[in-house]
């Protein structure tokens, strides 16, 4: 430790105190906590020599960078912290009292997005792990409870931070250094200039590694230049969509009007309850961590939709919720593709299949074969074929179409005229490519030929990302850590719901779950369902896969499953 001489005394020094909501390192793993009657500290997991993990409290940590500065916990933290860690069973038991907390609380037009929420809070709390993350947008009329629902995300997520008309330093200092959920309400209200300020930060920042470089402004002190880190987990709310950059990023959370009753307030002591096991969730799956998976491995059918559903779909504990993901993200695509053949670049393409093929048909030629004798297309005739329909006011002018047909790949030419009109040279080629982008169902073989269904239909029928449940975790602190403290534990009014969720009926303390659930064991070196373990059957005593029996109590092998054994015969007096 430093110290000052002074004549013959020495006066030692504090180390300096570096304010941090926590950290992660090889084998430590610390989160800021707030506990009643001790206050802020930090709740420790860390691997001991005998390759087991303790979790410990403390209120400061040596910072391992050799700057002698010790790590403390914020004094001013941005966000709802957790407690102690409690257990929570499975994965999946987790994960439906959390789906049980948003049906609870607020009502979706499609049920598909309580698991969706689900899979994002779980993604929050294992960021680390993934190369992308997607936004979530809440998108509905004023009075549909978009800002209630950043609420309770915000007291779910890893440090969901909720924030309305920030101002553009704090918030890149903030993310920088903290690496929060962030929250933004009432985003098309925000200044523009504001807006036009985070564009880099929403642009980049769902993709790990992004930067954004900014200086000063005029006036304002600090270095010439400053690198700011991005990347992290972002929801926002308005009532009109956002730009496409950002809308690009970004899934979208239709709301309404509640057509049943709900709590006034929400229920904080539960939320707190759920943070706490969340903080456990995090611990768990720390100590079977995997690093951020090489994207360039994983083939990916659905573009952008594909990066952003990756994490959610990682994260589902079991089979059921994988396929409600990735059905989601299925039906987002498709949305995405038919918005697609709606766009302006998508009537163009269609214009110029239709003018060719009017023109291959006047001259009884194949399509191909009258792209070699005259392969070139005026922009008149574009035009005049893409504004049939349209109002005056809403007509596309031919220097417009010039400069669509230029972005979507056509060379400029001129017409073997007297004026030499401006036209397009034809490219059989990538027309063919441009249909199936665009998803134009116009063909390019006579109408005799079958049309086959482009590349971007047929993916739609794919499997997107492979369930794997040897990456889920089955928690129970009790097995795998000491804490220092016992967990105090509140008891919670009961609760009803009717009429939330088709298989699902709601009481606080006592759940139902209508829809069975496989049984998985998560660490069964993977065994994929209905398997649990491996060991002797109780009925034919051989050494298989086992799976629970009709009775759902003994465990049996496959063949005994199938054809299990008669009752015994009744013996004749």
């Amino acid at each position: 430790m430093p110290t000052k001489k002074r004549g013959l005394e020495e006066e030692h020094e504090d180390p300096p105190i570096v304010e941090a909501p926590g950290f992660v390192w090889e084998s430590r793993i610390g989160e800021q906590v707030q506990i009643p009657g001790r206050g802020l500290t930090y709740a420790i997991h860390e691997k001991m020599a005998d390759g087991s993990w303790e979790t410990c409290e403390d209120s400061s940590i040596l910072n391992p960078d050799g700057s002698g500065s010790m790590l403390a916990p914020l004094h001013q933290p941005l966000w709802p912290l957790p407690g102690r860690p409690e257990e929570y069973g499975s994965d999946v038991d987790l994960f439906n009292e959390i789906r049980e907390y948003f049906q609870y609380h607020e009502e979706l037009r499609d049920r598909r997005y309580y698991d969706f929420a689900g899979s994002w809070i779980f993604t929050s709390y294992r960021i680390e792990e993934f190369q992308t993350v997607p936004y979530l947008f809440f998108l509905g009329p004023r009075g549909t409870a978009k800002s209630r629902m950043l609420e309770l995300l915000a007291l779910l997520a890893y440090r969901g931070w909720l924030i309305t008309h920030p101002t553009v330093a704090s918030m890149f200092w903030v993310i920088d250094r903290y690496c929060p959920t962030l929250l933004a309400d009432n985003y098309e209200f925000w200044p523009k200039e504001t807006r036009n300020e985070l564009d880099g930060l929403f642009n980049a920042g769902y993709r790990r590694g992004a930067i954004v470089p900014r200086r000063p402004r005029e006036g304002e002190s600090g270095p010439e230049l400053t690198i700011y880190k991005v990347f992290g987990l972002k929801a926002l709310a308005g009532t009109r969509e956002p730009p496409d950059s950002l809308g690009s990023r970004c899934i979208f959370i239709r709301t309404s009007r509640n057509k049943r009753k709900r709590s006034l307030g929400i229920d904080k002591t539960w939320a707190q309850s759920l943070r706490n096991k969340l903080l456990t969730y995090r611990f768990r799956h720390f100590e079977n961590r995997n690093s951020a998976a090489d994207l360039s491995q994983i083939m990916n059918p659905l573009a952008r939709v594909g990066e952003l559903f990756y994490a959610p779909v990682q994260v589902t504990p079991s089979p059921d919720i994988n396929k409600t993901i990735t059905e989601l993200a299925l039906g987002v695509y498709s949305d995405q593709v038919e918005e697609t053949a709606t766009t302006v670049e998508a009537e163009v393409v269609r214009a110029i299949l239709l003018l060719k093929q009017q023109a291959a048909k006047e001259r009884q030629v194949s399509i191909e074969d009258s792209a070699v004798s005259d392969n070139r297309l005026s922009i008149q005739d574009i035009s005049q074929e893409v504004n049939m329909g349209r109002d005056e006011k809403e007509k596309l002018t031919p220097r417009r179409i010039g400069w669509i047909t230029s972005r979507l790949g056509f060379k400029k030419a001129r017409m073997p005229d007297a004026k030499g009109t401006r036209a397009i040279q034809l490219d059989v080629q990538l027309l063919k490519d441009l249909a199936n982008n665009y998803d134009v169902h116009e063909r390019l073989e006579p109408a005799d030929t079958p049309q086959e269904t482009s590349e971007r239909q047929n993916v739609r029928n794919d499997e997107l990302y492979p369930f794997n449940p040897g990456r889920q975790v089955t928690s129970d602190v009790s097995s795998h850590a000491e804490i220092s403290s016992s967990t105090l534990s509140e008891p919670r009014v009961s609760r009803s719901i009717s009429d939330v969720s088709d298989n699902l009926t709601i009481t606080t303390g006592e759940r139902r779950v209508d829809q069975e659930v496989p049984s998985v064991d998560q660490n069964n070196g993977g065994l994929r369902p209905p398997f649990v373990e491996t060991g002797r059957c109780r009925i034919c005593n051989n050494l298989q896969p086992l799976r629970p029996g009709h009775d759902r109590e003994s465990l049996i092998c496959q063949p005994c499953f199938d054809n299990p054994p008669g009752p015994p015969e009744a013996s004749s007096p």
